[in-house]
């Protein structure tokens, strides 16, 4: 299976990237977004 792992979200926009890091068994420490609809909307 997929090895466990951590990762930072920079320019995070609606959390795309982060949704397919966890699937592979990631999790996220730390987001930032500074587009204050994106932020919403993750």
């Amino acid at each position: 299976m997929f090895t466990k792992f951590s990762f930072i979200d920079l320019c995070a926009g609606i959390g795309g990237f982060r949704l397919g890091l966890e699937k592979l068994g990631g999790e996220c420490i730390y987001s930032c977004e500074i587009d204050k609809q994106c932020e919403k909307t993750y």
